[in-house]
C-alpha cells in the first residue's frame, strides 16, 4: 500500500520509491489530510485482507505518520512506527515519546527484517505479506 498526499505529487522529483523496495502490488491510496484513514478505501482494503496490525513509516513523524497512527488506533489496529524510517523537523525524541504515550509501539527496520516478522505489515508505504522477502 502506498499513500500519496497533496504535496508529494506522483512523478515529481523526490517522490519515487527507493530502488531497494520491492513493489508487490499497485494498491495506491491518496489522502488529502494527515490521517491516511481519511480515505475509506484504505480501511476497506485492510479489512478485506484481514490486516489487524500496521507498521508505519513516512516523511513527517510529527504530522502524517502520527495522525495516521492515531487513526489506526481509533479503528482497533495494533500500530507500530518504524522509528528509523520516519523524519521530522521537530525533536524526534519528543515525537517518539508522544507515540509511546498514546500506545503506539516503536520498532526499527533491523527488527523488521529479523526472523520474527509479523504476518503482514505496512512498510515504507507498501504492504508485504509474510511470504514475500524484504529487499
Amino acid at each position: 500500500v502506498r499513500l500519496f498526499v497533496g504535496r508529494a505529487i506522483d512523478g515529481m522529483p523526490g517522490t519515487e520509491l527507493d530502488s531497494r523496495i520491492k513493489v508487490i502490488n499497485q494498491n495506491d491510496f491518496t489522502k488529502k489530510i494527515s490521517d491516511a484513514f481519511s480515505n475509506q478505501r484504505l480501511e476497506e482494503f485492510l479489512i478485506q485482507n484481514q490486516v489487524d496490525e500496521v507498521y508505519l513509516t513516512g516523511l513527517d513523524a510529527a504530522y502524517c505518520v502520527y495522525y495516521t497512527a492515531l487513526g489506526a488506533l481509533n479503528r482497533g489496529y495494533k500500530v507500530s512506527v518504524v522509528k528509523d524510517a520516519v523524519l521530522t523537523q521537530k525533536n524526534i525524541d519528543d515525537i517518539l515519546k508522544s507515540y509511546t504515550e498514546k500506545g503506539i509501539a516503536l520498532t526499527t527496520s533491523s527488527e523488521m527484517t529479523g526472523n520474527h516478522r509479523p504476518a503482514e505489515k505496512l512498510i515504507l508505504g507498501t504492504l508485504f505479506p509474510k511470504s514475500q522477502a524484504l529487499p
